[in-house]
């Protein structure tokens, strides 16, 4: 039987990329994915292009002129030559200036020139006048916002969210694998808070014994070294998802639950495919969507002297931008370049240079949690098959298991909520 699970909106326009360079057809899939309701298909030569313009129907092209096997300009003709593709609006991207190569292309039949190094503006503009449609993410209020994050980021004019001292000892410690239960327990056996939450979950349905653990020591043995740093982590970091803001708080709110729900199904997997280190995924977990936070504490510096954003707005510039800002954060906070990278392409995978086992669970862990109902308010989603999701192919994850999850995570949000 089909389980579904939830991702975003059907796309309304189909592109294709035809560039050999993956630096600049990543920025090209970035941008055209930021500001326009697409589906993206990248392709790295000529021939591939091609074969893909047959087997599909595209809405536009954007080819390089230089590739392998076939040019761009081997491309157009192909494309102007055949019935079914005559009419596709075509964009050439070169740094060509050359009178007669522009004149050539010209008389074939392009639509028009996107020269290297490209403009944002002019190819969002070249696109949307291509396609006759409004440019559905072009609103001014929110590309105005997105304009003032990004140079905020770039520029580093921001107060980074924190890290408690404590939490950062501990993530060094874990790092170095250098911590131990005494140690932990010394640093916390006079915080009354953390020993409680910690003795609670110790007990806890996920965790418990033969006997209730009692003390401290005994509660950190049970669960563990690193899910101890996890946890503690978690409860010294709590600040990070809470804000005086109305519409943040609820944001941050829903997404600590699912950075939660994300972090224990990650968790849940590892364990199932017997990978070494299973909490090391809990914290993947745990950190993958943090961009949401550097962006929502910009957006609160900016609502300091102009109007704040409505929801809907915040939504959007929240998806357009989560990933490039939490991989900035991660940075800064000197996170390994593993954690960075599943930061960046948790929701792709086709943009990832590599695609790692971690990255793997994490994208699946991270449509899971939204599925059984611990969702981001900002995504847009509906229902798919998941036996068509990439992620489950490659892991191999059987229906039966899958199934077994959704009670497991719920069972363990129950008690994450009694103690938070």
């Amino acid at each position: 039987m089909a389980i579904s699970v939830e991702q975003t909106e059907n796309p309304k326009v189909k592109i294709l990329i035809a560039e050999d360079d993956f630096a600049i057809a990543l920025a090209l899939k970035t941008i055209l994915k930021n500001n326009f309701n697409c589906e993206l298909t990248v392709t790295s030569n000529g021939d591939e292009a091609w074969e893909k313009i047959q087997a599909d129907t595209f809405d536009l092209i954007l080819s390089d002129w230089n590739m392998p096997f076939k040019t761009g300009r081997e491309l157009l003709t192909d494309v102007r030559n055949n019935d079914n593709t005559k009419a596709t609006p075509f964009f050439m991207l070169t740094a060509r200036a050359d009178k007669n190569s522009v004149m050539d292309a010209v008389k074939s039949g392009i639509n028009g020139y996107i020269h290297k190094p490209f403009d944002r503006a002019d190819l969002i503009k070249k696109i949307s006048d291509a396609l006759k449609k409004d440019d559905p993410a072009e609103k001014p209020e929110k590309r105005q916002i997105i304009d003032e994050l990004v140079t905020k980021l770039k520029c580093n004019e921001f107060a980074l969210p924190a890290l408690s001292d404590v939490a950062e000892k501990l993530t060094r410690m874990a790092e170095n694998n250098s911590a131990s239960a005494t140690e932990i327990a010394e640093m916390f056996k006079h915080d009354p808070v953390i020993t409680a939450r910690l003795v609670a979950l110790s007990n806890s349905a996920g965790y418990r014994g033969v006997r209730n653990c009692s003390s401290l020591d005994d509660a950190i043995t049970r669960i563990g070294i690193k899910d101890t740093i996890n946890y503690i982590w978690l409860f010294c970091n709590k600040g990070l998802f809470e804000s005086k803001n109305t519409n943040f708080a609820n944001i941050l709110l829903k997404l600590r639950d699912h950075s939660l729900a994300t972090a224990e199904c990650a968790r849940l997997i590892a364990k199932h495919l017997k990978q070494k280190n299973t909490n090391d995924y809990f914290y993947m977990g745990l950190m993958h969507d943090i961009g949401v936070v550097l962006v929502l504490e910009i957006l609160k510096e900016l609502s300091s002297h102009a109007p704040t954003a409505d929801a809907d707005e915040i939504n959007k510039v929240l998806q357009a931008l989560h990933h490039q800002f939490g991989t900035a954060l991660l940075k800064r906070w000197n996170m390994p370049e593993t954690l960075q990278s599943i930061t960046q392409y948790h929701d792709d995978l086709s943009a990832a240079p590599e695609v790692t086992t971690e990255l793997l669970v994490i994208h699946f862990a991270n449509l899971y949690a939204q599925h059984i109902g611990f969702r981001n308010v900002y995504n847009n989603v509906q229902p798919i098959d998941i036996g068509n999701i990439e992620s489950v192919k490659k892991l191999q994850l059987d229906t039966e298991f899958i199934h077994s999850l959704e009670s497991d995570i719920k069972t363990y949000m129950n008690e994450i909520h009694k103690m938070m």
